[in-house]
């Protein structure tokens, strides 16, 4: 999906046309339209993502909540497909498509939500383990280095896991 793309369906949900936001934020008539094949200004691509409170490394399609405005987009074709058809096979089909895509949505969503609690919360240290123990304990020393960022992750499916546990 192109930026323009992107600005489109912005526009779409916000219940205005391209032509008003090109008036409002003052990119010129036209210029949004253009924006798939030919890279815009940074200070109108920049106008453009203070009308919506979007970031620019949104409009360009960089990060989690791009990927994840792109999967619902996404979503949302699909089940048109799915309402447009009457063909069974294709039905199907397009069913299969509709849940890989909610999939890769729910698992990114459950990536990102343990990314901020292991951001925000710390895991208890009150026991006494120190960080490098643990890297034994999870990779030995058959030379297998866990890295910060594996630690991140473990401290993530930890801080999830405490909180599983504390719901039932």
């Amino acid at each position: 999906m192109g930026i323009s793309d992107r600005i489109r369906i912005l526009c779409e949900r916000a219940g205005i046309t391209i032509n008003k936001l090109e008036k409002e934020t003052g990119v010129g008539r036209g210029n949004v339209s253009r924006w798939n094949k030919h890279q815009p200004g940074p200070d109108k691509l920049a106008a453009v993502a203070a009308y919506f409170d979007v970031a620019v490394d949104f409009l360009l399609g960089y990060g989690q909540e791009a990927y994840l405005f792109d999967l619902d987009v996404q979503i949302a074709e699909v089940e048109k497909k799915i309402a447009a058809t009457d063909d069974e096979s294709e039905k199907e089909r397009l069913y299969t498509d509709l849940e890989t895509l909610e999939d890769n949505k729910a698992d990114t969503e459950l990536a990102l939500s343990m990314a901020n609690m292991a951001k925000t919360k710390k895991a208890p240290s009150e026991d006494g383990v120190s960080e490098d123990q643990i890297k034994f304990a999870l990779a030995g020393d058959a030379g297998c280095v866990l890295t910060d960022e594996d630690m991140e992750k473990i401290r993530a499916f930890a801080v999830f896991t405490a909180q599983e546990r504390g719901k039932k």
